[in-house]
């Protein structure tokens, strides 16, 4: 029965870790390109944004929001690019990690491309509806009046269960083959029944690790700018970049982990054809 397994982070990072031993020379050159590249084109040859000051005491909010709006709004089509081409670079990952005979890094680019629309109509589906609930229970909160923290805090564990049980999208459509919407969801839905808050444990605890290491590469990195000018300024841009795909890369990979625990011998890997 799906869902049946029960879910070990530190087997989670286990597999995370041995993929990134055998697969490194794949990922390395993959990460490059769709992770890092895009974001120092965004860095370097994007538009400058220089947010308005707020002074509450004389600022209108609602000007001073309008005028934020205005400042990132030619940013929003770099980043749009950037998440596109980054899409990519992760279902080419997830391609990699969930084929067990092996492909090379072309092959799973190329499977990462003709994936791309399936997983971005998923997405877009998801984040309709999410939207539509979201609206209703504004609504909801306006009527409520002191009782709306309690439903807003509701709302938000419910968000995190259902995210949770949506996690496996990526690796659905690239291990399962599942190439539709609702056998992408179903699949996750499925896999994860009963795992929920272990899997939120799991995102957890990587996530307060890569904050801890982002931050502390961040002050050292800006202390070499500090020290070495514009120069060091590139140098650390680079520098977090080239962090960032790491992250990345081990993001992209934390799915296919747990689908591959849960799946179990059901697991049938059968890369996006």
């Amino acid at each position: 029965m799906a869902g049946s397994n029960r879910f070990s982070p530190s087997k989670g990072w286990d597999q995370t870790r041995l993929w990134l031993e055998q697969h490194r020379t794949y990922f390395v050159p993959i990460a490059g390109a769709f992770f890092m590249l895009p974001i120092l084109v965004v860095a370097f040859l994007g538009p400058d944004i220089v947010l308005p000051a707020l002074d509450p005491e004389t600022t209108d909010p609602d000007v001073w929001q309008a005028e934020v709006y205005a400042a990132i709004a030619p940013l929003v089509p770099w980043i749009l690019a950037m998440a596109l081409v980054m899409c990519v670079g992760q279902l080419a990952i997830v391609a990699i990690a969930v084929e067990e005979r092996g492909i090379g890094v072309g092959e799973a680019v190329k499977l990462g491309f003709v994936a791309l629309g399936f997983y971005l109509l998923a997405q877009l589906l998801i984040n309709i509806a999410a939207n539509i609930v979201s609206f209703a229970i504004g609504f909801v909160l306006l009527a409520l009046g002191p009782l709306a923290f309690i439903l807003n805090l509701a709302f938000l564990v419910a968000f995190i269960w259902i995210s949770m049980r949506l996690t496996l999208l990526a690796p659905a459509l690239m291990g399962d083959g599942a190439k539709w919407p609702w056998p992408m969801i179903r699949r996750s839905w499925e896999l994860t029944a009963g795992n929920a808050g272990r899997i939120f444990l799991f995102y957890l605890l990587i996530g307060i690790v890569a904050f801890i290491l982002l931050v502390v590469a961040s002050l050292v990195l800006g202390l070499l700018g500090l020290m070495l000018g514009e120069t060091g300024v590139a140098l650390s841009t680079v520098g977090l970049s080239a962090i960032a795909a790491a992250a990345l890369t081990v993001y992209s990979l934390l799915p296919v982990a747990i689908w591959r625990q849960l799946a179990g011998s059901r697991a049938t890997p059968q890369v996006f054809s």
